[in-house]
């Protein structure tokens, strides 16, 4: 009896025995519990993923500020065992998707906070949200072929600037200036000296009104900076109603009158006459601190010369211009004709290409007709997020009707 009562001792021993290492095995193997997390990764809204070219997860626990990347590899998800807790979560990466069928890449991001990490598995889908290139200001359209009337005479008047806030925070236009170049994209000539590498020859020089905060701009809003901010209805029945334009341009003799509710904008060098073709580069400029307008026109005011070829006799002749260092632009487009297309008159490294609305100068076609910078998708607050890779070919939608003509 007594050795049957120590072996189901022992026996009982080993089994609590047993039981107490595998407790402490489990612990030591998790440390605490773990959820099985399974991140599925949705389309933007208004695209689909082509190609997942990199991404990248980060997490944070907040109450242990533990962090953990994981990377994608293939398919559409990531997987990883994840302690239990309360996670930051924010997401990078790059894809690729078609915009009007062709084939683009693109910056992706998101942040997605407080997220609750609990249960043996679960899953959480990772919503990708375009990531603006730009930074900041971007001209939006252009038009500038103005319309024609009921009796087929050619109306200009309507000719406006859609001007964009491209990035997440607000922004001011209060000071900015808006130039339009010296030289002409239909014709080339050897400008000497050429300044192109370091600046923008500008040939008229108007300045956004305002003290500093006066006129602020929501992430992915736009204003109208008009040629003439009236109701253009009044007078062609296929034109629009500008009167809502914040902005006006103003030429003496011309533009007397602002519309009631645009500002007026400032004549700094010259005055700003939309060539109807195109045919100029234009281009949004932020003044660096310390620099006035008038310090810029005194300074920066250079003299060229080149050669004009006519009929075969050269003339020799020269001119002066205002150089707008490269660094200062935000944002320039070239436009042309695309028969008679020359060159570029800005440097690479802020348009790479042009935009147009006709192919060659007589089409009676092109009235109506504007520039228009492509929509890569939405950001997370939904805002339209606006191709800006600095090439203008790629960037714009060319000969499109304005988005401000009703249809």
């Amino acid at each position: 009896m007594i050795k049957r009562l120590l072996q189901s001792l022992c026996l009982l021993l080993v089994v609590l025995g047993f039981n107490a290492c595998s407790s402490d095995d489990n612990n030591n193997v998790t440390g605490e519990d773990q959820t099985f997390v399974t991140f599925g990764i949705n389309d933007p809204q208004g695209a689909k993923i082509e190609e997942i070219k990199q991404l990248a997860i980060k997490l944070t626990e907040l109450n242990s500020n533990s962090k953990t990347e994981l990377i994608y590899q293939s398919g559409k998800k990531i997987q990883k065992a994840l302690p239990t807790g309360t996670y930051d979560i924010s997401v990078e990466g790059v894809i690729t998707h078609k915009v009007n069928g062709v084939l683009e890449e693109s910056k992706v991001s998101n942040f997605i906070k407080g997220v609750i990490i609990s249960g043996r598995e679960m899953t959480k889908a990772i919503d990708l949200v375009f990531k603006a290139n730009s930074t900041g200001f971007v001209i939006e359209e252009i038009f500038f072929a103005g319309s024609k009337t009921p009796q087929g005479f050619q109306y200009t008047d309507d000719q406006y600037f859609k001007i964009t806030n491209n990035s997440d925070e607000v922004l001011y236009l209060d000071g900015m200036l808006f130039v339009q170049s010296k030289f002409m994209t239909n014709s080339k000539e050897d400008y000497k000296p050429n300044v192109m590498s370091e600046a923008l020859s500008v040939g008229a020089i108007l300045q956004f009104p305002g003290k500093g905060k006066d006129y602020p701009v929501e992430p992915g809003k736009s204003v109208i900076f008009a040629e003439n901010a009236i109701n253009h209805k009044e007078f062609n029945s296929n034109s629009i109603d500008l009167t809502n334009a914040e902005f006006q341009n103003f030429r003496d003799g011309v533009h007397d009158v602002v519309g009631l509710k645009a500002a007026k904008m400032l004549n700094i060098y010259d005055e700003l006459v939309i060539n109807i073709q195109g045919n100029y580069a234009y281009a949004l400029v932020k003044l660096p601190e310390g620099m006035t307008t008038e310090k810029l026109v005194v300074d920066n005011k250079y003299d060229y010369e080149y050669e004009m070829i006519f009929d075969g006799v050269v003339y020799p002749d020269t001119d002066s211009a205002i150089k707008i260092p490269n660094a200062w632009i935000v944002d320039a487009v070239n436009l042309s004709t695309a028969d008679e297309y020359m060159w570029n008159v800005t440097s690479p490294s802020i348009d790479m290409g042009y935009t147009y609305v006709t192919q060659h100068a007589g089409d009676q076609g092109r009235y109506g007709k504007a520039v228009r910078r492509k929509v890569l998708g939405k950001n997370a607050l939904g805002n339209n997020i606006l191709k800006d890779t600095n090439n203008s070919t790629v960037d714009f939608d060319p000969a499109v009707r304005p988005s401000l003509f009703k249809y």
